[in-house]
């Protein structure tokens, strides 16, 4: 009986152990995921490279901003005039852009938290109307339209 009790102990620390071990590696890769996808870009010697699916980007992003119908067709990354780095959407009429937030420990640029849109036909060519460090739009002489959202879309 003394026996048992030992063998049955011993299985079930090693049951307790293989799950605890199995939810751990789980744990990291699910972050992993959920991080990767709203990578936009990368920053190598100071210069920024958008590095994602630019059709799906443009497709939310004409979708985000459907009452304006603004058929935006190029992304790019830019350096606002703060020194921040900003994601530009443009087509024939619009521009809109986001702010992006850099990680120092892998140089990738990403949506986090809340996003601000800004949104101009008046001003695409001047800088106006682009989204700053703290979540406003700069002055445009013309429209600026501000949004945001929770999600990265």
């Amino acid at each position: 009986m003394k026996h048992f009790r030992l063998l049955f102990f011993v299985a079930s620390i090693a049951i307790v152990a293989s799950c605890t071990r199995d939810e751990a590696v789980k744990q990291p890769n699910e972050s992993v995921k959920r991080t990767t996808s709203n990578i936009i870009g990368e920053v190598i010697n100071s210069v920024p490279y958008f590095t994602a699916n630019s059709a799906e980007i443009l497709s939310k992003w004409n979708r985000y901003l459907a009452d304006l119908n603004p058929n935006l067709t190029t992304v790019t990354i830019k350096i606002n005039s703060e020194g921040g780095y900003i994601l530009v959407a443009s087509g024939a009429e619009y521009t809109s852009s986001r702010l992006l937030t850099l990680d120092p420990t892998n140089n990738t640029l990403s949506f986090t938290g809340i996003v601000t849109t800004c949104t101009t036909k008046s001003c695409s060519n001047d800088h106006g109307c682009e989204v700053t460090l703290d979540g406003r739009c700069t002055k445009c002489k013309g429209d600026c339209t501000k949004s945001t959202s929770n999600a990265p879309n």
